[in-house]
C-alpha cells in the first residue's frame, strides 16, 4: 500500500519540478527525511529525488548527498539549510546554515556561497564549510544514478 502512494507521489514531485522550476540540475538522497521546497521528503523506496534551480534543501538528524550533472558532489551536515540558485545563467550553491564539504568535478562552473561570501572551491575533496554539526559520511548504500535518456 506504501509503494502504492509513494511512487505517485514522486511522479508527482518531479513533474512538478520540470514544469514550474525547469529541467533538473542535481539529485539529493539522504538516510532520513529532509525538506525540499518546503515540503517534507521521506526517503523509504525513493533514492534520489530531482532538484530544480530555485529548490531549498535543509536536513534534520542526517546528512543529505547533492548530485550535480557535471559530477560536483555537496554533502549538506546535519540541521543543515542551503538553496540552489540561477544567477546570470551560473549555477549557485548557497548554504544559509549548517555546513556543507564539497566533492569538485575537476571542470565546475558551479559557484558557492556561505550566505553572502563566495566560498572558493577547488577540484577535489574541500575542507568544510559553515558551523554547527560535522558532516558525516551517509551509511546507506545507493544505486548508481539512472542513465541519461535519450530524446530519439
Amino acid at each position: 500500500m506504501l509503494v502504492r502512494i509513494v511512487v505517485p507521489i514522486a511522479l508527482l514531485l518531479a513533474l512538478a519540478g520540470f514544469a514550474f522550476g525547469g529541467a533538473p540540475v542535481a539529485t539529493v538522497s539522504s538516510s532520513g527525511s529532509f525538506d525540499l521546497h518546503g515540503s517534507t521528503v521521506k526517503t523509504e523506496g525513493i533514492p534520489y529525488w530531482p532538484v530544480v534551480a530555485g529548490d531549498e534543501i535543509a536536513t534534520h538528524g542526517s546528512s543529505a548527498i547533492i548530485r550535480f550533472h557535471d559530477g560536483t558532489s555537496v554533502s549538506l551536515g546535519e540541521n543543515s539549510r542551503a538553496r540552489v540558485e540561477t544567477i546570470d545563467n551560473v549555477l549557485v550553491f548557497r548554504l544559509s546554515g549548517g555546513t556543507m564539504q564539497v566533492n569538485a568535478a575537476p571542470v565546475s562552473a558551479i559557484k558557492f556561497f556561505q550566505g553572502g561570501q563566495n566560498v572558493a572551491v577547488h577540484s577535489g575533496y574541500n575542507p568544510q564549510v559553515g558551523s554547527g554539526t560535522q558532516v558525516r559520511p551517509m551509511k546507506v548504500s545507493l544505486p548508481p544514478l539512472p542513465a541519461p535518456v535519450s530524446g530519439k
